[in-house]
Formats: C-alpha cells, structure tokens, sequence
C-alpha cells in the first residue's frame, strides 16, 4: 500500500505560452492604401524599427526597399511626371521580399482595404507597443504526451591504478527538454512550434496567415518565450506552486514537426521546445514557491 497516496497522481495539464507584444504601426496611403507593418519579433526591442515611405523627387523611379540597422526606407516608384504610383500591395510585396527588412517586420494591408491604393510618403515613423512584459495564451486541448524532460550529461572519473573502471562521475552538462502535442489546430499553435515560421496580420487581426520560410541564420534563443505547466486536478487547473513547473526561457528547437492529416484519428501536432539556462544561476526552470 502507498505510504503517501495523496502523492498519486493522473497528468492532465494546462500549458501556457508568454508572447512578448510586438511593436506596429499603421502606415496611412490614399483611400484603401494602408499599409500595417508589425515587428518579427516581440518585445520592446521592436519599438527602435523605423519605417520612412520616401518619395524620391524625381520621374520614372523605381520602388527599392532599403536597410540600416532598424531603419527602414522605402523609396517609392514614380511615373514620367514625378507622380508617385506605389500601391499598398506593391509596398508589401517589397517589404516581404526583401530579405533585410523582412528580418525585422511584417508587412499586410490595413483594415478593409484592398492594396489598391496608392501610398503617401510619410516618415520615418516608429513602431510602438513592443513590450518585455508577457502575455500568457492558453494553447486550449493537448494531447496527452505533454513531457517535461531534465537530462544530466555526466564523464566517469578514472585512475591508472583501476583502469577503465569509474571511481566517481562528474556532471559535465545536460539540457531541458519540453515536448507539447497540440490538439487545437489554429494559427498561432501551427507557429509556436515551428522556429522558421511567423504569423502575418493585418491590423485588427481579422485576416492572418503562417509563413513557412528557410530562416538561415535565425537565432533560435532570440525566440525563447516563458512558458507555464499548471496540473489539473478535479478537472480544475490547480493553484499550488508545487503543481506548476515554469521554464522562464524556452524556444522551439530544431527539427521535425509533422502535421497530420490520418483520417480515422485526431489530429495532433507534435511540437519540441529546448530551455535555455539562465546565464548567472545556470537554472532552466522550477517548480514550487519562487520566493521560499
């Protein structure tokens, strides 16, 4: 009989992943031109990116995208007589295309317009809104394979005298593994696993897509995010610190994610994240009371 029976446990839980607000901004053209651009990558990082719609003062130019730093200019295309002629759509077509400023920004049509309208050389204008502080989301139902996995790397310690034979073992690293199946299949689940793709939106979020793109290069830890780990107990989401494991950096590691389309079961997508340690303490996550 179990000593401790109170201690005996099924593994429902409640995952939560904390998005850090990205920086955006409403770039305003003539009747159904607005342009919506929005930071890769959240945080308050985002509000130094700066987006200039130039017009270049001259006949015939052509419309070029260029980058320093986290400025971006957009020198506009103008017909024979000095007119500028950038739609939105051909604004957003350059800004996606272009691999620099594509780094730092998306790029869609405001609310209910249609691109056909022709921009106005603004700017520069900066983004506004990124901020470090993050906001949790509920990835809703998941599979039942929701594992949290701490692996220690440790070499044995020989003498001459015994051979091959390990006298001790020494932890020479180790890392944190989290693997979360999603079973509610929407944008936002398809790009938390995913490190190469982003979500596309216009302003108010009302049309939005996953760009799958080769993102040579990228950062993966750039991309840590919080995420929570709450137990659910009763078929109610538990309070106790010691049923919350929360991993304060996390990020979506490389590899394999399938997206299945089997007919006779339900969809599951298979995510893996890697935790990062934190640089002073070494610590890549916990469980119980932060502050004891």
């Amino acid at each position: 009989m179990a000593k401790n029976p109170q201690f005996l446990e099924m593994g429902p839980a409640n995952v939560y992943l904390y998005s850090l607000p990205q920086a955006d901004l409403v770039l305003a053209g003539y009747p159904l031109g607005d342009v919506y651009v929005k930071a890769v990558r959240g945080g308050a990082a985002g509000n130094s990116i700066s987006v200039h719609f130039l017009d270049p003062g001259v006949y015939l130019a052509p419309l070029s995208v260029s980058v320093s730093g986290t400025d971006i200019v957009v020198s506009l295309a103008t017909d024979g007589g000095g007119i500028i002629t950038s739609t939105a759509d051909d604004v957003i077509e350059a800004l996606t295309e272009s691999p620099t400023a594509a780094y730092l920004v998306t790029a869609a049509r405001g609310v209910g317009q249609d691109g056909s309208g022709v921009v106005q050389a603004q700017g520069p204008t900066t983004l506004t809104g990124g901020s470090d502080t993050g906001v949790p989301r509920d990835v809703g139902f998941l599979g039942e394979g929701v594992v949290f996995q701490v692996t220690t790397d440790a070499n044995p310690l020989t003498g001459a005298q015994s051979g091959n034979v390990p006298q001790n073992k020494v932890v020479v690293g180790g890392m944190v593994k989290l693997v979360i199946p999603f079973k509610e299949i929407n944008i936002d689940n398809f790009r938390a696993g995913v490190p190469s793709a982003r979500v596309v939106e216009n302003a108010d979020g009302s049309k939005r897509r996953v760009d799958f793109s080769v993102a040579v290069g990228a950062d993966l830890r750039s991309q840590a995010i919080k995420i929570k780990i709450a137990k659910i107990k009763g078929g109610f989401e538990s309070a106790l610190p010691a049923d919350i494991i929360i991993i304060p950096e996390c990020s979506p590691a490389e590899g394999e994610v399938n997206f299945p389309f089997a007919p006779t079961t339900q969809r599951e997508i298979v995510t893996n994240w890697y935790a990062w340690p934190n640089a002073d303490t070494g610590r890549w996550a916990y469980t119980g009371d932060e502050l004891p």
